[in-house]
């Protein structure tokens, strides 16, 4: 017996005359079960690995600016309140000028490793969904079905609102394991 148990252990007697601690602790009890501790280590760092390709994007998407508009670099570091200072003016001159140079590379690159990454923290949302409600993975078929819901929701969201539910009816109907198309 860990010493997570043994703490519940000595407060269930507290809890048959106090519902809502009952109520605690029995969901404590279930993450203890299920991992839940490793369960939402595996999305966080899922979702943190997501940020790097999200940052080649965004660099890719300045670098496309930037070959359309002549003084980007003075207009960013007015916004971000370094117009006075001739260092960071240089730095961020140098930065832009770099991200037009790289702005196809990083795009393709950017958006592949977007598109990997995002299945990856989907898969991880849905391998953590199974395991808390025992239910076996597909193998291949999850990532179909992720690659799937990330389609669909851009699409779903995209669709006048006559012809589609509400954002909550819809986040209701169709959770990250399934989606619309009758994939289950």
């Amino acid at each position: 017996m860990d010493e997570n148990q043994r703490v519940l252990e000595r407060l269930r007697p507290w809890a048959e005359d106090r519902p809502w601690l009952a109520v605690v602790l029995d969901v404590q009890q279930r993450f203890d079960e299920v991992h839940g501790g490793s369960l939402a280590s595996a999305v966080t760092l899922a979702a943190f690995l997501s940020l790097f390709p999200l940052a080649l994007v965004a660099i890719a998407v300045v670098g496309f600016f930037a070959s359309t508009t002549p003084d980007l670099s003075g207009q960013v570091a007015e916004v971000f309140g370094l117009g006075g200072t001739a260092a960071a003016r240089k730095s961020i001159a140098t930065a832009i000028a770099t991200a037009e140079q790289s702005r196809a590379g990083a795009s393709l690159v950017g958006f592949t490793g977007l598109l990997w990454s995002a299945l990856g923290l989907v898969s991880a949302l849905e391998y953590a969904y199974d395991a808390v409600w025992q239910v076996p993975g597909r193998g291949l078929k999850d990532k179909v079905v992720a690659l799937g819901w990330l389609v669909e929701r851009p699409c779903c969201s995209s669709r006048p609102s006559r012809s589609r539910p509400s954002s909550a009816s819809c986040r209701r109907s169709s959770p990250p394991s399934t989606c619309s198309w009758g994939w289950a």
